[in-house]
């Protein structure tokens, strides 16, 4: 419909190509717009908020920082690659380091369990 409108005037008023007004057309329903928020600062300001406390909520996120609430689901989600899981934030991912830690930990208590096992049944 606007694109129709804008036509329409543009053959109205004699200008010679829909081209020219395409470009302004894109940046009044907003796309083709930057988006500048995700900038690396800002993904690295929350990032370090949501390691300080991995409750926090969007809501607080948006209050602190002073951008949109889809701007931070999309940094939370899309950039940081994390998702809310029993109120807090954690990577979807492990690293190797985080992998080889909770593998030497679940080996550990895997021991304990078998000693306390074999102690109980001897």
């Amino acid at each position: 419909m606007g694109i129709l409108l804008l036509r329409f005037h543009q053959l109205r008023n004699g200008l010679p190509s829909l081209n020219v007004a395409v470009p302004a057309l894109k940046m009044i329903h907003g796309e083709g717009r930057p988006k500048s928020v995700t900038t690396p600062e800002i993904i690295e300001q929350v990032h370090d908020m949501v390691l300080d406390d991995r409750r926090m909520k969007v809501r607080e996120i948006v209050e602190t920082i002073g951008i949109s609430k889809d701007r931070v689901g999309y940094i939370l989600y899309e950039e940081l690659d994390m998702k809310k899981l029993c109120a807090r934030w954690v990577p979807r991912l492990l690293t190797a380091d985080q992998r080889r830690t909770r593998m030497k930990i679940c080996e550990q208590c895997l021991e304990r369990f078998n000693k306390k096992y074999e102690y109980a049944h001897t």
